[in-house]
């Protein structure tokens, strides 16, 4: 039986998970929260995860199924 690789297991699982604000937590102590869909400008997403979850907290855009589509905070658990 041939495996998944891990970017299929990882994109199946971001894909059940759009659309819903997920929590994943990292090795190095970071969550990645995936916020809203549906377009992302930069300054937005990172000012709004900055206000959100302190100002350890980075916001960036990131690609789901159009560029930048998807705002991502990442922060210290």
């Amino acid at each position: 039986m041939k495996t998944l690789p891990f970017s299929a297991v990882f994109l199946i699982v971001l894909f059940i998970a759009a659309g819903n604000e997920s929590k994943m937590a990292n090795a190095i102590g970071n969550c990645d929260v995936l916020g809203h869909g549906g377009g992302c400008e930069v300054n937005e997403c990172f000012n709004g995860c900055r206000a959100k979850f302190g100002e350890d907290a980075h916001g960036f855009c990131f690609t789901v199924s159009a560029p930048d589509d998807t705002c991502m905070c990442r922060h210290p658990c």
